[in-house]
């Protein structure tokens, strides 16, 4: 099961070129990592993809001269540095951005979704994506230039970062596969909205067994071993990335 380790975040005022995010404590190498990062305000800038990150997808909601932009961007935390720098250039656009850390999460198969919102809204939806099985469901919701803006996310919601001007990231567990719905949250000042939706999937679990034919079925055959008295049954295991599990 992809289980949440921790997270970092960051934020820069108007006017600068970069932001810099810590990696999040206690992260091993093979956690998987989970990168929200949003331009609010002012000129819509993307971001560069730093060394060693994907981009998963990038979001632009714009009904005036300015708006937001949300992008998402994704690695495995083996050779990451002690912080991960993404560059946009300069102008009066806040930045905003926070990295997830998981464990135990398959990191091939991650799927995305993001949605603008109307403008000018104070409800902002985080699209529905269909879960291959258990895993993590990973929102952020962003609006534009609006520092006194207060986000409330759903209640299902947890490892809340909550960043000004503002943007809101948490996620929660899905326990088996399906459409996961739509989230929803809320800001207390009306302005034009992105939601964003990440799949964190567990990796999936491989079933096999050696069997025999007894002349009519096949049947399971245990593997053995002897443990200095007798021949006992012993489960094979594999390395699901943070523990060994029968299969």
């Amino acid at each position: 099961m992809a289980t949440f380790r921790s997270k970092a975040s960051a934020s820069t005022s108007g006017g600068g070129s970069s932001l810099t995010i810590s990696k999040p404590a206690g992260v091993v190498s093979t956690d998987q990592l989970v990168a929200v990062l949003a331009s609010l305000g002012g000129t819509i800038y993307e971001f560069a993809t730093p060394s060693g990150w994907t981009l998963l997808l990038s979001e632009e909601n714009e009904s005036t001269s300015s708006g937001c932009n949300v992008q998402v961007f994704t690695r495995q935390a083996g050779g990451l540095g002690a912080s991960s720098t993404w560059s946009a250039p300069t102008g009066s656009t806040h930045f905003r951005g926070a990295i997830y850390a998981y464990s135990g999460a398959d990191p091939v198969t991650l799927v995305g979704a993001s949605a603008p919102n109307a403008a000018s809204v104070t409800s902002c939806s985080a699209p529905s994506l269909v879960a291959p099985g258990p895993g993590r469901l990973l929102c952020a919701w962003g609006w534009r230039l609006r520092e006194d803006g207060v986000i409330t996310p759903p209640a299902s919601v947890g490892n809340v970062e909550s960043l000004s001007y503002p943007l809101t990231i948490g996620d929660e567990a899905i326990a088996a596969s399906g459409a996961t719905g739509v989230r929803t949250a809320t800001c207390s000042s009306a302005e034009d909205a992105i939601g964003v939706s990440v799949f964190v999937p567990a990796p999936a679990v491989l079933t096999s067994s050696l069997k025999r034919w007894d002349g009519s079925a096949w049947v399971s055959l245990p593997v053995s071993r002897w443990d200095g008295a007798d021949w006992a049954n012993t489960d094979i295991k594999r390395w699901d990335g943070a523990a060994w599990n029968a299969i």
